[in-house]
């Protein structure tokens, strides 16, 4: 009975077996296009986020480099001020060492020190010594 029934109505059958197959063919290739195109919707739009971050982050970058610039000439300006200060206080303390140096050598002479003790105690020479002794040895404090 099934296969008379199945027999007669034979191209009816297969007519509505190929209408089903075409349709379930369209229904996957639909879903499957709207899958396409929500998935290259959500690309395109990391794609743009990412464009965007990157954007900002050259931008901090940027302005990093800017600083980084700026206070590499700041730390240069304070390396020569400190080289500065430096050059300035050897030459103080030149000068200062010098001015203790003539001040022992003139409290020497007005001690009544001998050249020789006050060369071998300051160092000074012999002319420097003269001039010293010739301004100073009869003065008293």
């Amino acid at each position: 009975m099934y296969i008379n029934f199945i027999i007669q109505n034979f191209e009816l059958i297969v007519i509505s077996i190929l209408l089903i197959i075409t349709i379930s063919t369209i229904f996957i290739f639909f879903i499957q296009s709207n899958f396409i195109k929500n998935t290259s919707k959500k690309i395109d739009n990391y794609h743009d986020m990412i464009k965007i971050n990157n954007s900002e982050l050259a931008e901090y970058i940027k302005t990093l480099s800017k600083i980084t610039e700026i206070n590499k000439q700041k730390l240069d300006d304070l390396m020569l001020d400190t080289s500065n200060i430096e050059k300035n206080l050897l030459n103080i303390k030149a000068i200062k060492g010098s001015d203790d140096i003539l001040t022992l050598a003139i409290e020497l002479v007005r001690s009544g020190s001998s050249k020789e003790e006050i060369k071998s105690k300051t160092g000074l020479n012999d002319s420097e010594i003269e001039t010293i002794y010739a301004y100073h040895k009869n003065v008293k404090n």
